[in-house]
């Protein structure tokens, strides 16, 4: 029987990803709801979700043109093109990171703060070397704004983090049930 590219023999005649377990989750659960087709819908959405997001955060940043432009590169970069083509992790971490930037500065609700967590959690399963990124913006989640009080800062900063512990955590059991140590991954040890 033959395996998904980039899987590896597991104990108990599995197959599992050396990589992080973000993507193989979404196209997983993008399995459950249409059937066996859907996940191979992940890539074409998550490319489509990173245009839009790429134009809403070129708008936030500097109007319309600047975010029709930047949408518009995205959409006809090559690199962009072809990765969308292939199961792999790049579009669909780039989509769920560029959410986060949308959506982490705008974070004056817990609601917000609770999305923009979520979009970190989802973004840090799909690519965790970037957990520092998640850092930063949280940073910017809890930055002090004229029109909020100090504890209500203080309250979105964890409704933020409590996902991306959750997604840490998470990482950290699947890789100790697969690897056998929450710090290996398919690609081996840490050291």
């Amino acid at each position: 029987r033959s395996r998904p590219l980039g899987y590896r023999p597991a104990a108990g005649h599995t197959t599992v990803p050396p990589y992080a377990p973000g993507l193989p989750l979404l196209r997983a659960t993008f399995t459950k709801a249409p059937g066996d087709c859907g996940a191979f819908l992940v890539m074409p959405l998550s490319a489509a979700l990173l245009v839009v997001l790429t134009f809403t955060l070129g708008v936030q940043v500097s109007g319309r043109a600047t975010g029709a432009l930047a949408a518009l590169l995205t959409a006809s970069s090559p690199t962009i093109v072809f990765m969308t083509l292939w199961p792999m992790s790049d579009v669909p971490a780039a989509a769920f990171w560029v959410m986060l930037l949308v959506m982490a500065p705008r974070s004056r609700s817990s609601m917000s703060a609770a999305l923009s967590g979520i979009a970190a959690g989802v973004a840090i399963l799909i690519r965790p070397n970037l957990v520092p990124l998640a850092a930063v913006l949280g940073a910017s989640v809890a930055w002090p704004r004229p029109d909020q009080s100090v504890r209500d800062r203080m309250r979105s900063f964890v409704v933020f983090s409590v996902p991306i512990v959750v997604a840490c955590l998470a990482i950290a059991w699947i890789n100790q049930t697969l690897f056998g140590s929450p710090l290996a991954s398919g690609y081996g040890a840490t050291g």
